[in-house]
């Protein structure tokens, strides 16, 4: 599996997510027709990490230690919207097991004050909670 899938069916699998998105999670598309709060994720970088000094280039076989993800709380409910926002940042520091495979550790805080949310359906007026999601050593 892909760290995207792992993270699809980790998210998926969290009790208190599952309670309010169910299997409502999206990753770098919107759904067309609004069927209930979703979350809605996509990676937005990737620190490899590096092994050596003399490592060659395009030597990755450290992995991708840290990525990065913006992560949406969407609902046409305000509260709904933050409470699915509350259980997302309610994983902050996760470590173990992780879909198919595991991570160091997972981290959610709070996206900028002038982030602009990217999973919303256009002709839907849908409120949001902005996250950032920091996945570390993934291993699948």
């Amino acid at each position: 599996m892909s760290l995207g899938e792992d993270l699809r069916t980790w998210l998926i699998d969290q009790a208190a997510v599952r309670a309010i998105a169910g299997r409502r999670i999206h990753q770098n598309r919107a759904p067309q027709n609004y069927a209930g709060p979703y979350v809605w994720f996509a990676r937005r970088s990737i620190d490899q990490q590096d092994t050596a000094l003399d490592q060659s280039p395009g030597d990755f076989t450290g992995g991708s230690f840290r990525q990065l993800f913006d992560l949406e709380a969407i609902a046409d409910d305000t509260g709904q919207a933050m409470d699915l926002a509350e259980a997302l940042q309610d994983l902050h520091t996760y470590r173990g097991a992780f879909g198919s495979g595991t991570v160091q550790g997972i981290f959610v805080t709070d996206q900028a004050d002038d982030y602009t949310p990217r999973g919303l359906m256009a002709d839907e007026a849908l409120d949001f909670g902005a996250l950032d999601l920091l996945v570390v050593g993934y291993q699948p």
